[in-house]
């Protein structure tokens, strides 16, 4: 399973845990939000993505916690993600024992400061 795999990965290579960056295809708050143009109806929808996703941090957690003490489990959800409407936000609500912390990604969202330099698109917008 991908839980066994990245856990082995943080084991033979002496991290100290797994930070999860899972964004764009999957529902918010009715929406496609990543507009992930590969997607394929067929073998994805919103509801297997957060099941994936709220599954994944349970058993990243119980097998960390197998390994010792010290190992950190962290999310990185882009600043549209924390809002209450949001999937995302609530699946993060449901697993916040499992987590040692987020690190929200505002240089990428909504709340971005600046010009990205990528066909000078992708400002933030308060």
């Amino acid at each position: 399973a991908v839980s066994d795999a990245l856990v082995n990965i943080v084991q033979n290579q002496n991290f100290d845990g797994i930070d999860i960056d899972y964004e764009y295809c999957y529902d918010v708050s009715g929406t496609q939000s990543g507009r992930c143009s590969q997607r394929d109806s067929a073998l994805y929808s919103d509801a297997k993505a957060q099941n994936f996703l709220s599954t994944l941090t349970s058993l990243l957690r119980q097998k960390l916690d197998t390994l010792g003490s010290g190992y950190e489990l962290t999310h990185a959800p882009m600043d549209s993600d924390l809002v209450p409407s949001s999937k995302y936000y609530q699946i993060l609500k449901e697993q916040n024992a499992n987590l040692d912390y987020l690190m929200p990604q505002f240089y990428n969202g909504l709340t971005r400061p600046a010009v990205d330099g990528v066909l000078n698109g992708n400002q933030g917008r308060i």
